[in-house]
């Protein structure tokens, strides 16, 4: 059974009683067993034999706004908690002698994730790796590039006929017009185009278009990707290429060379990612190490004021 360990918890209070007030300082380890508001608090579900309470379902409930079944694993996750903070002896740390016993879940978080994971280091070799490996290539980044397009558009139905020829009469009488220049800009292709078409036949649809940022191997549809490649500096544009959607020129209008990471400066980029996944393998492995059942989850439906009711679920 999976739980979901929320971050958010709605009061300090919500699973462990309606006692107002600072606590009395233990003079031994905190009882961070649950206790009932009231006589009518009815036990709904156990972890490792100790109580979760309807009345921490309600205050879960109401306070994050979610159904039912999302709140009792919210109180069933904080019962896991608390019960994996007993079993490290945090319930005897100094720091938590004035605390309730949610404390200790937040205790536990602090010492075995925040305190022990606060770099790439000390994320475990078995996430860390796989993660690095998969982003091996962010140390040595290709060129990429920008580009914009001069295209003679050809439906598919006309391929091979004669307005697929008359595009490609069109797309040639541009290269004729700018094609070796060095000097161009997109509104030098504005200018051109339609100019182009016209010689030909003024029916012929076209569009000047962006071309999204792409490195020399990847991204772009490949004819497009490799008359871009095919020039050499900013301002060129290619020779006429066939594109599926008709007949194109290329040109190159920007690029970008990225920085090559050092191996650590790519483990500080991906640290973040490394972080939130050992935050789940950690709570699935807590999870799998205590047992969580419902005893009654009628009685909990009735409490929140839910029609009908259920058997027990296990």
């Amino acid at each position: 059974m999976r739980r979901a360990f929320p971050l958010v918890v709605v009061g300090a209070v919500a699973c462990g009683g309606g006692a107002a007030g600072p606590p009395a300082p233990p003079t031994g380890p905190l009882d961070l067993t649950a206790r009932p508001t009231g006589p009518d608090d009815v036990v709904v579900a156990r972890v490792d034999g100790r109580p979760v309470y309807a009345s921490c379902v309600i205050a879960q409930a109401a306070g994050r706004h979610v159904d039912r079944a999302t709140a009792l694993d919210d109180c069933v996750s904080f019962e896991l908690l608390a019960g994996a903070a007993i079993a490290r002896g945090h319930d005897r740390d100094p720091e938590l002698a004035a605390a309730v016993r949610d404390a200790a879940a937040i205790r536990l978080i602090d010492v075995e994730v925040r305190g022990k994971i606060r770099g790439w280091d000390d994320v475990p070799a078995a996430i860390r790796d796989p993660l690095f490996e998969k982003n091996r290539e962010r140390l040595a980044l290709p060129e990429s590039r920008s580009s914009w397009y001069a295209r003679v558009k050809v439906p598919r139905a006309d391929r091979g006929g004669p307005r697929d020829q008359a595009a490609e009469r069109a797309i040639q009488a541009l290269a004729a017009a700018i094609g070796s220049r060095a000097d161009l800009f997109k509104a030098d292709l504005d200018r051109a185009l339609p100019a182009a078409v016209a010689t030909v036949d003024p029916t012929l649809p076209y569009e000047v278009g962006r071309g999204e940022p792409t490195q020399a191997d990847c991204c772009l549809q490949e004819d497009y990707r490799r008359a871009l490649f095919t020039t050499s500096a900013p301002g060129q544009i290619s020779a006429p290429v066939r594109t599926p959607w008709g007949w194109d020129m290329i040109l190159f209008d920007d690029y970008r060379i990225p920085p090559k990471l050092t191996p650590a400066e790519l483990g500080e980029k991906l640290f973040p990612t490394a972080r939130l996944q050992y935050w789940s393998w950690w709570t699935d492995r807590l999870a799998q190490a205590h047992q969580a059942k419902v005893v009654d989850d009628a009685a909990l439906r009735r409490a929140l004021g839910e029609p009908g009711g259920s058997e027990a679920r296990r």
